[in-house]
């Protein structure tokens, strides 16, 4: 199968790959793996919270709150305009709010 170039260079031709592009991508990571990441994650947090007698943990910068939930990075979406806090209780839930007028 011919494909149309998709770049001006062609020396950059010789990183693609055309036999994957009709293929959906597949992450090498099992989903069982990811979720005990997931709790180890929210333990690990939930223990140093316990530790220092604290209450809850209020998170707004993008890069704790991708550790602490392992959702997508926003550092750069975000960068004028915080739309994503989380809170996690050290003895309840673990809540992510996003400002739903603020990803328009």
């Amino acid at each position: 199968m011919k494909y149309a170039p998709v770049f001006k260079d062609d020396r950059k031709a010789a990183y693609l790959n055309p036999e994957g592009a009709e293929k959906p991508l597949k992450s090498p990571v099992p989903w069982e793996v990811l979720d005990r990441a997931r709790s180890y994650r929210l333990q690990r947090l939930r223990g140093r919270c316990a530790a220092a007698d604290c209450a809850a943990l209020l998170l707004y910068d993008s890069t704790n709150i991708r550790y602490a939930f392992d959702c997508s990075n926003m550092q750069v979406w975000c960068l004028h305009s915080p739309l994503r806090y989380a809170l996690i209780f050290a003895d309840g839930p673990a809540i992510m709010f996003e400002l739903r007028d603020g990803m328009t």
